[in-house]
């Protein structure tokens, strides 16, 4: 699929994704929701980088991500992350923020619809954080551009995909020094939302079978 309603930024480039490539359903039946979630945005942005065709800023032409230690980008989840091995090489890092019950959708009782005896859900909203990091003038901005415009442009399609109710990239936030240690290191952070579906049955084990219940009418 790919972005044909608008000029890529740098003559040439070809945002597309292959759903096929990404994988988004491997592990549809995987549980809780956010741990395919990191997994999923680590796949997608590593497809994206890992041809220069799809990067649509010049000044990151020559960030393709390879599956190896020699790759000019760095794309792993915060936990892996190792400052001290990363060389201060472009960096994008994902990590798992709040998952919480959305309170504006919530049910009756939580009963499924106030009406369907035994049957509950919640309805959720989880958040993910993706940290675009750079060493060079403007380069965390850069990256941080690349991501916002590849997760914003096909939201509709990873939302399908994964059975959310939303995907929302959020916001692209002010970029930050990274810290003390690494004065010349910027980070600039996109809050990605969704929104899905816990849903559960109760059965009541100790519920005498309605067959053994006798009434006055049947005789006691």
């Amino acid at each position: 699929m790919g972005d044909y309603d608008s000029l890529p930024i740098r003559p040439g480039a070809a945002p597309i994704l292959d759903t096929g490539e990404v994988r988004f359903t491997t592990f549809a039946a995987t549980q809780p929701i956010w741990v395919r979630m990191t997994d999923v945005l680590l796949r997608w942005l590593r497809y994206h980088f890992s041809a220069a065709a799809r990067i649509e800023y010049p000044d990151l032409v020559g960030r393709v991500w390879t599956d190896n230690e020699s790759s000019p980008i760095v794309i792993a989840s915060l936990a892996e992350w190792k400052p001290t091995t990363s060389d201060q090489r472009a960096t994008i890092l994902i990590d798992r923020l709040d998952q919480e019950t959305d309170m504006n959708t919530r049910p009756i009782g939580p009963q499924y619809q106030g009406v369907r005896q035994g049957y509950f859900t919640d309805f959720m909203r989880g958040q993910h954080v993706v940290h675009c990091i750079g060493g060079r003038e403007g380069e965390a901005e850069y990256l941080a551009a690349e991501v916002w415009r590849e997760l914003k442009r096909f939201a509709p399609i990873a939302r399908d995909y994964l059975c959310l109710y939303r995907f929302l990239p959020e916001r692209i936030m002010k970029r930050r020094q990274l810290s003390d240690d690494y004065k010349e290191t910027y980070t600039v952070s996109i809050p990605v939302f969704y929104y899905y579906q816990e849903a559960w049955r109760l059965n009541n084990t100790e519920e005498v079978p309605i067959t053994e219940i006798q009434t006055i009418l049947n005789g006691a």
